[in-house]
């Protein structure tokens, strides 16, 4: 009994072990691999913008709207990707967004 509960115990705490090996054996994994290895070689390195956060005015030409439209941030779903920092925009971001002038006079 004891040997069968240090055996789950075992499979329970490192469950997420397996499951990061089953990932790494895609291809999937070794194309995300590819992709941030690519972004990370170029010079400047590409940048994924981690600036944006909740309750911050939604840049419409920056990112789209994931469910809800809206004025306001209320969470980043993915970030927008820049051919470098304060570069070009290669690629729009998606925020959940909500009406932050409307919620005032509620």
């Amino acid at each position: 009994i004891l040997c069968k509960t240090i055996l789950n115990d075992w499979d329970y705490h490192y469950k997420h072990e397996k499951v990061i090996q089953l990932l790494m054996e895609t291809t999937f994994f070794e194309k995300c691999v590819y992709l941030c290895w690519s972004m990370a070689i170029q010079d400047p390195v590409m940048y994924l913008d981690d600036d944006l956060k909740a309750d911050m005015p939604l840049d419409k030409n920056t990112y789209k709207e994931f469910v809800k439209s809206g004025d306001t941030v209320v969470y980043v779903v993915w970030p927008a990707l820049f051919l470098h920092r304060n570069g070009p925009l290669l690629y729009k971001g998606v925020a959940q967004a909500s009406w932050k002038k409307a919620e005032q006079f509620v």
